[in-house]
């Protein structure tokens, strides 16, 4: 059961790392349209 919780855990972070570089590429203008 332990090892439910490790991986629920790093789910969690990795989708917060994943959350956050998205929000980062949107404040830089990575998908602003060039045309």
């Amino acid at each position: 059961m332990n090892i439910i919780y490790m991986l629920l855990g790093i789910s969690v972070v990795v989708a917060i790392i994943f959350f956050v570089a998205f929000i980062l590429s949107v404040k830089n203008g990575q998908y602003d349209d060039v045309y």
